[in-house]
C-alpha cells in the first residue's frame, strides 16, 4: 500500500495520471532506482509524443491506464478509440478488467484526499526546500498555477539557482518543462533525479 501511495504521489506531482506509473516503486538499490527513473522518463516521452499527434491529455491518460491493464500500446488503444468513439467499447474490445479499473480509481480518489488533507504540510516542505515564503507559494496556487507545476518549479529554481518567481513566469509565458529546463541550462536526468528525491521526501512526510 505504501508503494502504491508513493506511485500515486509521483503521478499527482508531475501532472501524469497514476496508470502510467503504476508499476514503479521505491527501493534503496541503485539499479532499481535507475530502472524506475528510466521507466518514468519513458512514459513522459510517450506522453509528449502522443500530445504532438493531437490527442487530448484526457484521452492519453485513459489510454495509458488501459495500456497498463492490457499490455497493448497506448497509441493502438487511442487509434481504436478514435474509430469507436467510446471508451466503454474500447475497454470491451481490449478486455480491460473493469473491477481492477474501478479499484484503481478508488485508490486514486483516496490519494487525492490525502494530498488535500496534507496540503499545508507539503507547502511547509516546499517553502523550506526552496527558501521561499509559504504565503508566496500559496499565492502562486491561488493565481492558477497547478500544484504539480509549483513542485516542478521549485526543483528547477533550486537546481539552477534561479529565483522561483522567474521560473513561474516562464510557465505563465507558456513554456513547457523541457523549454524551461533548456532556458536554465539544466540536464533532464538531473531534474528527474531531484524530482524523485523531492517526491520521496514528501511521501515520507504525509504517509499514514
Amino acid at each position: 500500500m505504501k508503494k502504491l501511495i508513493f506511485v500515486m504521489l509521483i503521478a499527482l506531482l508531475t501532472g501524469i495520471t497514476y496508470p502510467d506509473l503504476v508499476d514503479a516503486h521505491e527501493t534503496g538499490h541503485s539499479n532499481k532506482v535507475q530502472e524506475k527513473d528510466e521507466h518514468h522518463k519513458f512514459y513522459h516521452d510517450e506522453f509528449r509524443s502522443l500530445l504532438k499527434k493531437s490527442y487530448s491529455k484526457h484521452d492519453i491518460f485513459r489510454a495509458l491506464q488501459f495500456s497498463k491493464l492490457t499490455n497493448h500500446s497506448p497509441e493502438k488503444i487511442l487509434s481504436y478509440y478514435k474509430q469507436a468513439g467510446s471508451w466503454d467499447k474500447t475497454a470491451e474490445h481490449f478486455k480491460v478488467d473493469k473491477r481492477e479499473l474501478e479499484k484503481q480509481k478508488q485508490k486514486w480518489k483516496a490519494h487525492k484526499q490525502l494530498m488535500k488533507k496534507n496540503k499545508g504540510k507539503i507547502l511547509d516542505y516546499l517553502a523550506a526546500y526552496s527558501k521561499t515564503d509559504k504565503q508566496e507559494l500559496t499565492g502562486y496556487l491561488e493565481s492558477g498555477i497547478k500544484f504539480h507545476s509549483l513542485v516542478k518549479a521549485t526543483v528547477l529554481s533550486k537546481l539552477s539557482n534561479t529565483e522561483l518567481s522567474r521560473v513561474i513566469q516562464y510557465k505563465r509565458d507558456g513554456k513547457n518543462s523541457k523549454e524551461i529546463e533548456a532556458q536554465l541550462n539544466l540536464d533532464d536526468h538531473d531534474v528527474r533525479k531531484e524530482m524523485m528525491k523531492v517526491k520521496g521526501e514528501i511521501h515520507s512526510l504525509i504517509k499514514e
